[in-house]
């Protein structure tokens, strides 16, 4: 040996996550969120409330008001990759059906 060491480092492209466009439920309806990267991530939602599994890669969300959701997925190599969307909450406006409205005497 002269001395000389080698050593093959493999360079990958960052993770990228993206969870889509902005999301809109009624009020006590559910929806649920895809933020899958594969195996070996470890995921972490926040704020905790309004979601089924903090720690899940596909939670439900049943927010009790319009809320922005953060996710930061990290793999084992710890590579880390975060994105948001906002779930807005509505409450359905009730029509009444017109041909049931009765006008009283």
């Amino acid at each position: 040996m002269n001395g000389e060491a080698t050593q093959t480092v493999r360079i990958s492209p960052p993770p990228s996550l993206e969870l889509g466009p902005d999301q809109s439920v009624s009020r006590g309806a559910t929806i649920s969120i895809n933020a899958n990267l594969g195996n070996g991530y470890t995921y972490e939602w926040t704020p905790p409330y309004g979601i089924s599994d903090v720690a899940s890669s596909n939670p439900t969300f049943s927010p009790g008001q319009s809320t922005t959701y953060r996710v930061k997925a990290t793999g084992a190599s710890q590579c880390v990759a975060e994105d948001s969307i906002r779930i807005v909450v509505f409450t359905p406006l009730y029509i009444p059906d017109a041909a049931r409205i009765v006008t009283g005497k």
